[in-house]
């Protein structure tokens, strides 16, 4: 379906793209998402790293008068400013995309964090999929994850790419406090908490890696100095 000019509903569009050398169309749709902004949706194997992607494009050179740009999983919001301001560029930002070239941004890291697994629900964790503690250790360690959003607490990653064997609900009565550095497993998804906070994920294992911490940014205009990961970014845990 075709996207109005008019009404800036909804679009699809595909082109070429490389990622790390592998060739794919990009695809997406996007629709208004309230006044000032857009939710772009990506499809495909390389959605979330698409997202990622195009923030760190927007951010590194905004083309269009953007306010923000925040990838999560394989979505991507995209605010203006206000309201007229996006209705005369939302347009345009999407002709953009269509012709960018898209690619690796060499800001995007990739991070070894050594764990101890020492979590006090490893043992229930490996119970729950019937499984051996050092077997359910070594599927932890085994993949290459993916941060595909920072959110409940500053700098908690949302990790993408946990082994469907290690899918465990979280618990059905969360913690009134976990300390930073606990790495856990909610759902589908791996983390790691960032700060001291209530929470309800299963907790496996603990890391000295410090994923936020304000000291590291001086000024405002380095706040983001503050946080070890971000959006787009590997992780790959090491065994201590």
């Amino acid at each position: 379906m075709p996207h109005s000019r008019e009404n800036f509903v909804f679009a699809s569009r595909a082109h070429p793209a490389s990622f790390e050398g592998v060739q794919e169309a990009i695809r997406f749709d996007w629709q208004r998402y309230g006044p000032r902004a857009a939710m772009i949706a990506f499809q495909g194997e390389q959605a979330e790293t698409w997202a990622a992607a195009l923030a760190d494009k927007l951010h590194a050179a905004p083309p269009h008068q953007i306010l923000d740009a925040t990838p999560a999983f394989e979505k991507l919001l995209v605010e203006y400013d206000n309201q007229s301001t996006y209705e005369r560029r939302i347009s345009t930002l999407i002709e953009w995309m269509e012709m960018a070239e898209f690619s690796r941004d060499p800001t995007i890291k990739s991070h070894t964090i050594p764990v101890c697994y020492n979590g006090e629900d490893l043992l229930s964790a490996a119970e729950q999929v019937g499984m051996r503690v050092d077997d359910f250790i070594s599927l932890h360690l085994a993949p290459t994850y993916r941060v595909a959003l920072l959110g409940f607490s500053p700098g908690f990653p949302y990790l993408s790419g946990l082994d469907s064997r290690l899918h465990i609900p979280r618990r059905a009565v969360p913690r009134p406090s976990i300390p930073a550095g606990a790495v856990g497993i909610g759902g589908n998804l791996t983390g790691i908490y960032s700060l001291p906070t209530p929470g309800g994920w299963n907790l496996i294992g603990t890391t000295s890696a410090c994923l936020f911490d304000l000291s590291r940014c001086p000024s405002p205009d380095t706040a983001e100095s503050a946080f070890l990961l971000r959006a787009g970014d590997s992780v790959k845990f090491v065994s201590l």
